[in-house]
């Protein structure tokens, strides 16, 4: 089957080691990655060291597949603390199998895979599972920049900023549309574009801190660039005024700190070579 890999990691997690009494095992290079299938479907799944766990441990993220589930496995996992070595905690869903004590998790779906069970100590396979629960949050939220949920993309198209070509120029209401939908996304066009009117700074703007928007590090880019643009190479004297109006504007929004303190930098450096025109 067809398949590529539309987001990748979006966690690398430190070593997980074992206690120095037992020192029975290291998970390095935590790494979280959702593979796209060719019908759209979803596959998550693991990479780390050592790569034999990590192929037995791949098989368990198909039956743990969402928040909620491998939060009633670490909740099980937690559990298994009460249990002597004598008497593991047994946790099982279909054909995966997991046997659990005081000091380890072993992995068993061998029957199905024919892969030999992995040991891996207790406390480190929980802390790779509330990695992955942590993974999977962002994933359904819908907070991996190029990646929805299966759920919220069934049968919608693909959109871009429509609407402007009639009028020869994208205007605040084309603007508006596109930031709200949840599929939108943003082209070089759509950026030339934007970069030369300086009446859709305050729009951008507002768009960019809404918090419903689903464009704010898309505009976030924009402005930026077209901050730059006109502190660093031609002083337009309009969108200067914009932006300079940005600056007295009261808001804790990160992403309009973080453009004001951007805006403040470029103020300090020389502006010796730059053109001062009036938009005609």
């Amino acid at each position: 089957m067809l398949f590529c890999i539309l987001s990748a990691t979006t966690h690398t997690a430190s070593p997980l080691s074992s206690s120095k009494k037992r020192n029975r095992v290291e998970l390095t290079n935590i790494q979280f990655r959702t593979t796209v299938l060719q019908n759209n479907s979803r596959h998550h799944n693991a990479h780390f060291e050592p790569r034999d766990k990590m192929n037995v441990v791949n098989n368990f993220l198909v039956t743990y597949s969402n928040s909620n589930s491998v939060q009633k496995l670490i909740t099980e996992l937690e559990n298994a603390k009460q249990h002597k070595i004598s008497n593991p905690k047994y946790i099982g869903i279909d054909e995966s199998h997991i046997y659990a004590d005081e000091s380890k998790a072993i992995f068993d779906m061998e029957l199905v895979t024919e892969l030999k069970p992995v040991e891996i100590g207790l406390s480190d396979t929980i802390e790779f599972f509330k990695l992955y629960k942590e993974y999977l949050k962002k994933y359904e939220n819908n907070e991996i920049p190029g990646l929805q949920p299966l759920g919220k993309i069934e049968n919608v198209e693909w959109d871009y900023i429509s609407g402007w070509e009639k009028e020869g120029k994208i205007k605040p209401k084309h603007l508006i549309k596109w930031a709200y939908v949840n599929n939108g996304y943003f082209s070089d066009q759509d950026e030339d574009l934007l970069m030369y009117h300086p009446e859709l700074i305050s729009t951008m703007h507002e768009l960019m801190i809404d918090e419903h928007s689903r464009r704010k590090i898309d505009l976030l880019k924009i402005l930026k660039s077209y901050a730059k643009h006109i502190y660093t190479k031609v002083n337009n004297i309009e969108a200067k005024s914009e932006f300079e109006n940005l600056k007295n504007f009261q808001s804790d929004d990160k992403r309009h700190l973080e453009l004001i303190e951007f805006i403040s930098e470029l103020e300090k450096k020389p502006d010796d070579n730059k053109r001062s025109y009036v938009k005609p």
